[in-house]
């Protein structure tokens, strides 16, 4: 298996995409006799890397915005290296003291610095620590609409470009210079007889997922995302074998500054951005673009990898100021979370190195995916360069305040001292081809061993590689194709489901509302019916009550005749009585007393008869009034009933 180890590293590519073992994994050497990474941003990268760096600490660079409009503008003064902000503290007797904080820094940028200067200062040393193999890294940190992503990226105009495209003008420059045989090559420390490569990944950080901003359209939104509603494809960062890798975010090989220029617009339009009331276009995720330089000398297989990373934090934001609800409190929650988690890494690597005979803390590189990321970076391996980023508003006070402390710790931290260079190991040639009269079993003879010719076995890894290229190829049109028919087959299958439930949802509805409308006939057949008998019953209860009057009238009118025939024969009898009392003389005709009262006693007895019988025939009367009322009531009752029933 040694004598792979002079084949490029390209040919063995350890894992495919569906995470089978290829047979490049195989073949590949055992992980002793490769060299590790600390950092790779793909799974497929296993390329070596320089972590030397020149400067001793880390170096932070503040910068200011200009105000726009009539905003109020915060005391605070700078020099080139100095810069004091100051803050009106209230006490509690009711007025304020005025507190003054002072730092000082690699360089300060006033508001009205242009791009060139700040690249020259910041960016330009990162470039040539790139080109002489060095890693490099260097993020923008500060509050919302603070300047950080205008410092980075810049505007359209060429004299707005930011740190970033110019610092791919710079590398491209010192490539073509090369290739040119120009005198910028001799200046940018290029070696002539090596061979350039510019390799990039671009990703960003939204909330706890990765996203690869570089991935073409159809992959950003697949058959899987049209199904699940979401945006790009979230990428899982893991850690493992003392390396952090990012699965399926894939590099890209730049061939020249144009198609650089366009896919760095390309990855930051693809960025999530939104307005949050102090901002209109906020970026709500961390961007993170990796460029790579691979020099493979003359005769050599095996490139040497450099990085010059380059990060656009998102700013940190405060609810009260911003009014953000919704999502856009939760991405700046997730926001303010990794850019703390930020700071007290960088706090406990200071108070490590402050303390080194102390109780080491433990840095929280595992709560945010930025730290998890570049912890080699900010433990101090490599050149690490902080842009603060300041608005100097006078709302903004205190978070500028803030921003200048993290600067100020950042610049503390002190970075790994640079090991001194090795002797580097003659090159190994490439093999020659043999002669075409010589033949396999003269090559394997006596002067080969039992070992075949390099160079054969390098033409076979060569057709083994494009074979298995064409493999991959093919094994991705498959699966493209597979995952079209699966989804069409779903959709095809969701829309048979939608048409065979409005078919079901239609017949039992229809079912439903003759199975109503039979049930309205029935009991509207019910009340009706009910109404005539009801009607029918009420006309007999009238005729009753029309014939109990005719009776208790009858009653009534022969009850009055007795009374009146009683009346009579009272007055009569009263007469008799008073033609007795006055004719004295006739005694023999008077009748006897026990008769007169006898009959006086009678005509009265007949008279109370008369009026009870009266009386009597009265409540009958008013009786039979009242039920004929209660009858013709209860029919009224019946036939509101019915009638509400129908209009139900």
């Amino acid at each position: 298996r040694r004598s792979f180890n002079w084949l490029p590293r390209d040919l063995w590519r350890a894992r495919s995409r569906d995470g089978r073992t290829t047979m490049a994994e195989a073949l590949q050497p055992p992980d002793s006799e490769m060299p590790r990474r600390k950092l790779s941003f793909s799974d497929s990268d296993g390329l070596s890397t320089s972590t030397s760096a020149a400067p001793e600490r880390m170096q932070a660079f503040v910068r200011l915005r200009p105000l726009s409009g009539k905003e109020a503008r915060a005391t605070i003064a700078t020099t080139e290296t100095d810069c004091t902000i100051s803050l009106n503290k209230p006490s509690a007797q009711g007025y304020g003291t005025i507190e003054e904080h002072s730092f000082s820094f690699d360089g300060v940028f006033g508001p009205d610095a242009s791009q060139p200067e700040v690249y020259e200062a910041v960016m330009r040393p990162q470039v040539q620590a790139l080109l002489e193999g060095r890693d490099t890294l260097t993020f923008a940190y500060g509050i919302t609409n603070a300047g950080k992503t205008y410092t980075v990226q810049g505007g359209a105009a060429p004299e707005q470009r930011g740190v970033l495209p110019r610092a791919l003008c710079s590398i491209f420059g010192a490539l073509d210079a090369l290739r040119a045989g120009g005198e910028a090559a001799a200046g940018s420390r290029l070696d002539p007889s090596c061979s350039y490569k510019v390799a990039a990944s671009f990703l960003e950080i939204y909330g706890a997922e990765a996203h690869d901003l570089l991935a073409p359209a159809e992959k950003a939104g697949s058959w899987w995302q049209g199904i699940r509603g979401r945006g790009p494809v979230p990428l899982r960062i893991k850690e493992g074998g003392g390396k952090v890798s990012v699965d399926g975010l894939k590099e890209a090989v730049w061939a020249d500054l144009a198609e650089a220029l366009a896919a760095v617009e390309y990855g930051w339009a693809n960025r999530q951005s939104a307005s949050n009331g102090v901002n209109d276009v906020s970026s709500r995720s961390h961007a993170v673009l990796s460029i790579k330089l691979l020099v493979t000398p003359k005769g050599v297989f095996k490139p040497k990898v450099t990085r010059l990373t380059v990060v656009d934090l998102a700013g940190a934001e405060k609810q009260k100021l911003t009014q953000s609800s919704g999502e856009r409190l939760n991405e700046a929650n997730a926001i303010n979370k990794d850019l703390m988690v930020l700071g007290h890494c960088l706090r406990d690597l200071r108070w490590n190195q402050s303390h080194p005979k102390g109780t080491q803390r433990v840095p929280p590189y595992r709560n945010s995916r930025i730290t998890m990321l570049f912890r080699d970076f900010l433990s101090g391996s490599g050149q690490t360069v902080v842009i603060a980023a300041l608005n100097p508003r006078a709302i903004d006070a205190q978070s500028t305040l803030e921003t200048l402390r993290f600067a100020s710790v950042a610049q503390q931290i002190k970075t790994k001292p640079a090991p001194a260079p090795a002797k580097e190991a003659p090159a190994k040639e490439a093999p020659k081809r043999p002669a075409a009269s010589q033949s396999a079993s003269e090559r394997t003879s006596d002067g080969g061993g039992d070992a075949p010719d390099s160079y054969v076995l390098y033409e076979q890894v060569l057709a083994l590689q494009e074979r298995l290229q064409q493999l991959e190829a093919e094994r991705l049109g498959d699966e493209r194709r597979i995952r079209e028919e699966v989804s069409a087959e779903m959709q095809q299958h969701m829309e048979e489901m939608h048409e065979s439930l409005t078919h079901s949802n239609q017949e039992q509805l229809a079912c439903t509302e003759e199975s109503y409308h039979k049930k309205m006939l029935l009991h509207k057949g019910r009340h009706e019916q009910s109404a005539v008998d009801g009607h029918v019953e009420m006309q007999k209860q009238h005729r009753d009550s029309a014939r109990k009057d005719m009776e208790t009238l009858s009653r009534i009118s022969s009850t009055n005749a007795q009374l009146e025939a009683a009346r009579a024969e009272v007055q009569r009898l009263t007469a008799q009585l008073a033609e007795a009392g006055l004719s004295g003389g006739a005694a023999a005709a008077r009748p006897e007393p026990d008769t007169l009262r006898r009959e006086a006693a009678e005509a009265v007895e007949a008279r109370q008869l008369a009026e009870g019988a009266q009386a009597q025939a009265e409540g009958a009367l008013q009786v039979a009034k009242a039920d004929a009322a209660a009858a013709r009531a209860t029919a009224t009752a019946a036939e509101a009933r019915a009638t509400a029933a129908e209009a139900r």
